[in-house]
């Protein structure tokens, strides 16, 4: 059982504002998008955590305002993730989010805009961070989030680990040679074909985000799942040999021949 210092919390406060002037719609986007926050920062700092396990489930409803309060199911690594969100949103440093995560402040932002109130998240009955209407995100700062990150057409190789989540199906792929996991967003069907793959290596071809500084692949957007199947060097050679081969046939010593073509390229 959690404590109620371990409680996150969400409240709305200005005029006109309670719990039955929230339609369920809204109360679910607006959970979601703390929960999403939480969850992209969770994956930044600790990426071996299996994001299916990372999650708030509402447990109370203030009427005074309207507020929510929340159970983080691994408050080891969440409440820490909760309190780097908080800071930096108190502090305005949204340069240091990453885009991901301002995407998924963004609809508590604007729900503030739209009611005029203000939004403020609290862990247990302490306040940390307030969002108020004239609190927007200046495209300025944006900017700023935007010229950390490189963007690029490319191809990888990569090993799909895991798939899932139901309405926004993720995979989690590994790259060779880099020292953290791939957490990737997916449709539902690109997530069906990545599970029939499952510890096997895919092609995908897309748009990588890469660290401007450092060139750090950190997220990766697929266009196409190319038609690719991971093969030995034996069968790589013996698949080349069969394209190949024909236009070596006329040659005795392929050794000689590949030595003369070389002296006369020099």
């Amino acid at each position: 059982m959690k404590t109620t210092a371990e409680m996150i919390g969400l409240r709305f406060v200005g005029e006109g504002i309670n719990p039955k002037n929230l339609t369920v719609k809204e109360l679910a986007k607006l959970s979601s998008s703390l929960e999403d926050t939480i969850l992209s920062i969770v994956q930044e700092e600790h990426p071996d955590v299996n994001k299916d396990e990372v999650y708030i489930s509402l447990v109370d409803v203030v009427d005074a305002s309207a507020g929510y309060k929340y159970v983080p199911s691994l408050a080891e690594v969440m409440i820490g993730a909760y309190l780097t969100m908080t800071t930096l949103i108190n502090n305005r440093n949204f340069d240091k989010l990453s885009p991901q995560s301002i995407a998924s402040l963004q609809p508590i932002v604007d729900f503030t805009n739209q009611r005029q109130c203000k939004a403020q998240l609290r862990l247990g009955n302490n306040l940390l961070a307030t969002v108020e209407p004239s609190n927007r995100i200046k495209d300025s700062e944006l900017e700023e989030v935007g010229s950390r990150y490189i963007y690029g057409k490319t191809t990888i190789y990569a090993t799909v680990q895991r798939v899932g989540g139901i309405k926004k199906p993720k995979a989690m792929l590994t790259i060779p040679q880099s020292e953290t996991a791939l957490y990737i967003e997916t449709t539902q069907e690109e997530a069906k074909k990545l599970a029939g793959r499952l510890y096997s290596t895919v092609a995908l071809a897309g748009t990588a985000m890469y660290e401007s500084d450092g060139f750090r692949m950190v997220n990766f957007k697929i266009d196409e799942i190319l038609d690719y199947e991971e093969v030995s060097i034996k069968e790589a050679f013996n698949e080349v040999s069969e394209v190949i081969g024909k236009y070596w046939d006329n040659i005795e010593d392929i050794d000689e021949f590949l030595y003369h073509e070389k002296s006369v390229d020099e």
